[in-house]
């Protein structure tokens, strides 16, 4: 009897995580249903023009034909591509810029100046400026996909570094530890929380920068380029689609990739709630 009760009690934890996985889908089920009933409703009975607001089966319609055309997995790969190439080189710099600035007071006085007065500036304002200084090229988009996704990747590492528990150094350093292995042993793993937020972070305003490059037409294709020019042609239905594509492509990053990685690493590390 016992041993049964021991092993509902060990079954809790994973069958209140799945009735709660449950009910956000279930929410966010309900939601898409409530939008696209509203959606629908206004489009058959407001009497608005078919081509600015047009029916879920028109949009859907022309969202199956992109996909079978091959057109939708041309336009999404240029974009994830030259999205992969900024936010890459966004890590590559964020991640040791911001965990040196948490570890060092004097790279902290150099940067944190900087970092303050870039963070609140808008992406899209920066675009003119990259264009004139780099033109009309993957160059442009590629740097302004990187500027954007480092600046949250960057803060996020500083803040995890700096906030590390001195006790932790403390022990470190009583058994010798230092350098390296001070760094992969005690700085990264500790650090690795705040630095996982800011990689989250930084692909969204990766994804949102290349979708914004694109508007201003620095790449020859990408789904920013085919919804402007779209918007040419009043083709409101590929607008429409092109905006769910975007949206499941973020979600798909978001809630597939980054949360199960987020959740395993502040479980491993024993920081969070693991009620």
């Amino acid at each position: 009897m016992s041993d049964l009760a021991t092993k509902n009690e060990a079954g809790q934890p994973s069958d209140k995580a799945g009735l709660d996985a449950a009910k956000s889908v279930a929410a966010l089920v309900l939601f898409v249903v409530a939008i696209m009933v509203m959606w629908e409703s206004i489009a058959k009975l407001a009497g608005f023009n078919r081509m600015l607001f047009p029916s879920l089966v028109t949009v859907f319609e022309r969202l199956w034909s992109m996909v079978v055309s091959g057109e939708l997995l041309d336009e999404t790969a240029a974009t994830l591509g030259r999205m992969a190439l900024g936010y890459s080189a966004a890590v590559l710099i964020g991640v040791p810029l911001g965990v040196s600035m948490g570890r060092s007071r004097l790279m902290e006085d150099l940067f944190s100046p900087l970092i303050n007065f870039l963070l609140p500036i808008p992406i899209l304002a920066l675009v003119p400026m990259f264009v004139l200084w780099f033109g009309l090229t993957l160059h442009a988009a590629v740097l302004l996909i990187a500027f954007a996704s480092t600046m949250p990747i960057a803060v996020n590492a500083w803040s995890g570094s700096r906030s590390i528990e001195p006790q932790l150094l403390r022990v470190a350093q009583s058994m010798n530890v230092g350098g390296l292995p001070l760094f992969f042993k005690v700085v990264l793993p500790a650090s690795l929380p705040a630095i996982l937020v800011g990689l989250r972070q930084g692909l969204a305003m990766a994804w949102r920068a290349a979708i914004g490059a694109e508007f201003f037409a620095v790449a020859a294709s990408g789904l920013g380029v085919r919804m402007f020019e779209a918007k040419d042609y009043v083709q409101m239905d590929v607008i429409l689609s092109l905006l769910v594509v975007i949206m499941v492509v973020s979600m798909i990053f978001d809630k597939l990739v980054f949360a199960p990685l987020e959740k395993r690493t502040i479980r491993r590390w024993g920081i969070g709630d693991n009620s």
